[in-house]
């Protein structure tokens, strides 16, 4: 379903976080290179699995404007399952391991 050989970082708004179980998924808004906007909905793992990497549920609220690192959905659609996101003031969650990192303290996120 995904192409895991492919990672693509894209600029975003954040319109929804869906923290729930069996799996989580992230909605956002991408501008495409005309300044069109397009919603793309994005998978990750169930809350536990993200809470052992740091996440919350305040993690990334609608209106954030993130950076995402996803790996694309196979057939071209927009949407993909999410690697990673940056916030500008550089607290970073990934969807598997190493937890989230706080530059401003340098530590890292715990549960």
């Amino acid at each position: 379903m995904y192409d895991t050989a492919t990672k693509v970082t894209v600029e975003a708004v954040v319109t929804e976080f869906e923290w729930r179980n069996p799996h989580s998924w992230l909605h956002i808004m991408v501008k495409d290179e005309s300044g069109t906007e397009y919603e793309w909905t994005l998978e990750s793992n169930s809350t536990g699995q993200l809470t052992q990497s740091g996440w919350s549920q305040a993690s990334v609220q609608p209106g954030d404007a993130i950076t995402v690192v996803l790996n694309p959905l196979r057939d071209g659609t927009r949407g993909g399952r999410l690697e990673e996101i940056r916030h500008p003031d550089g607290r970073t969650f990934s969807r598997q391991g190493g937890g989230a990192y706080d530059p401003r303290t340098g530590e890292l996120y715990t549960r």
